[in-house]
């Protein structure tokens, strides 16, 4: 069942058509507190009407900085409802960007609570704590909508080159996009129970909250704690009998590369992946086969969101790698060379995105939107985005995803991309993970690939490289070879190559 909404009106709207049509239905369940969206609806009410009175309207943009709670996705609403556009802020970041990030956003106030020490500080001023705010659920009806759906909806910042974080700016249009690609292309039924995993700091998190309450469906959160510890998870979600997954690729993977997929739930019916090249195990292949799970693999940077999609349908064939999909509705995917003219068919080149799955650009950035948000050369009324990422057309019309522009390396002349030699890691004995990076030689000053790998077993160098030359050239064969107890990981759900450098 998809759910009956309008596509040309902001995303607080829509919700606010569902949680009327639902309202003692459960909205949110986090331990083991419960909304309905009724009460989700008129609480998010009272702190849009406080907004409003600090002066909160279209485009203006409010920090957020709450600890993993229902109390934060209330206050997500009431942002939105309130005309303004949310900046999430993790309470851990350290405190130098956190101010960056609101100095740089020129935010109108920080929502936060009076747990946390912002007093003193005056980049934190304007603030207005939740934990003081009037919920008289008697006079918080529905806000006067302020908005289109060209106005600002959040803002996620990202690494960014220059060693500053980057402010992508998201509209409403962009995430309706997605939403209504997923709704009425996808055989997704959000409607159901949906686990919220991600960091609210990264845009999977935005996914799974409108995806499922626009939806009408269960939203379950989860604690920092819970993320840390598996069993606790899978029974959370196998008791709760939830359906519908977001794992980032790599988490999917130390899931299914070890022994904790005998654990796995068996009532999640849907995993939705993205962030890394997804690789396929022969135990992933025969779990999602013999319990009927369909995986969707996704694709699309920060600055535009999920672009393309491709299901892995567990009655068919599921390849190693599989491709990351076609474009989803109003988008336009091309593979440029150089030149930025069309490749040909089976050549790679860079991945380009317009439509209006494309993003505003960079907050106080202009030099570096204009440098990666171009026009459309191939249609001039639309923005069109370079992503840096390498891939090729598939003869049914699919993408294959070839791995980064800036990860393809030079050494000793050659192009190499480290992606390749991972997956072929991969291959060797009980090895589960596999990551490679390109380290400077002190002696030398000459580029040398060094890879780490998760084992149950040591295995001895020369072996590894004995190896490896079945598969690959001998200049695609790293140097040196180390192996760890687990990868480091970064708060996006990827492997933290930099960090993994100080290992060993």
């Amino acid at each position: 069942m998809q759910p009956d909404v309008f596509f040309d009106m902001p995303i607080h709207r829509l919700f606010e058509i569902t949680a009327e049509k639902q309202k003692d239905k459960p909205a949110i369940t986090f331990n083991y507190s419960t909304v309905n969206y009724g009460e989700l609806n008129e609480m998010a009410n009272c702190v849009a009407h406080e907004l409003r009175n600090a002066g909160v309207g279209p485009n203006d943009v409010v920090g957020l900085m709450l600890e993993d709670s229902i109390e934060r996705i209330i206050s997500l609403f009431g942002i939105l409802k309130a005309g303004g556009a949310c900046l999430p802020i993790d309470s851990g970041y350290p405190a130098d960007r956190k101010r960056y990030m609101l100095e740089n956003s020129e935010f109108k106030l920080l929502l936060t609570e009076k747990a946390f020490d912002t007093n003193g500080n005056p980049s934190y001023q304007p603030v207005l704590y939740y934990d003081e705010l009037d919920f008289d659920l008697t006079d918080c009806g529905n806000p006067d909508n302020q908005n289109s759906i060209d106005d600002l909806l959040y803002l996620i910042y990202t690494s960014g080159s220059t060693g500053q974080p980057k402010g992508v700016m998201i509209e409403h249009r962009n995430i309706l996009n997605l939403l209504y690609h997923s709704y009425y292309n996808s055989n997704i039924n959000f409607s159901n129970n949906v686990l919220q995993f991600a960091s609210f700091s990264f845009d999977v998190a935005f996914q799974e909250i409108f995806s499922t309450l626009i939806a009408g469906g269960h939203l379950y959160l989860t604690s920092p704690q819970m993320k840390f510890s598996i069993p606790e998870l899978f029974w959370y979600i196998e008791t709760n009998q939830i359906e519908v997954l977001f794992y980032p690729t790599a988490f999917l993977k130390k899931i299914f590369n070890g022994k904790l997929f005998k654990k796995f739930p068996t009532t999640v019916k849907h995993i939705i992946t993205a962030g890394e090249q997804l690789v396929v195990s022969d135990v992933l292949r025969n779990y999602l086969k013999g319990y009927q799970v369909q995986l969707h693999n996704q694709y699309g940077p920060s600055e535009t969101h999920v672009v393309t999609t491709h299901t892995l349908y567990p009655y068919a064939d599921i390849p190693v790698v599989p491709p990351i999909g076609k474009p989803i509705s109003n988008t336009n995917i091309y593979i440029l060379n150089d030149q930025k003219e069309h490749v040909q068919n089976d050549d790679v080149g860079e991945l380009y995105i317009s439509g209006d799955s494309v993003g505003r650009g960079y907050m106080n950035q202009q030099k570096e939107t204009k440098k990666r948000f171009v026009v459309d050369p191939f249609s001039h009324h639309s923005k069109m985005y370079g992503t840096g990422d390498l891939a090729k057309w598939l003869p049914d019309g699919s993408i294959q995803y070839m791995g980064r522009k800036d990860h393809q390396v030079k050494v000793k002349g050659y192009r190499i991309e480290t992606g390749e030699i991972e997956y072929w890691l991969g291959k060797i004995g009980s090895i589960r993970e596999a990551a490679v990076v390109v380290q400077e030689n002190s002696h030398s000053f000459e580029k040398q690939l060094i890879a780490f790998y998760v084992s149950d077993e040591e295995y001895s160098p020369i072996g590894m490289k004995e190896q490896l030359r079945y598969w690959l050239p001998v200049y695609m064969i790293p140097r040196i070879f180390k192996q760890v107890e687990q990868f480091p990981m970064t708060l996006s759900g990827k492997i933290d190559k930099k960090a993994l450098m100080n290992f060993g």
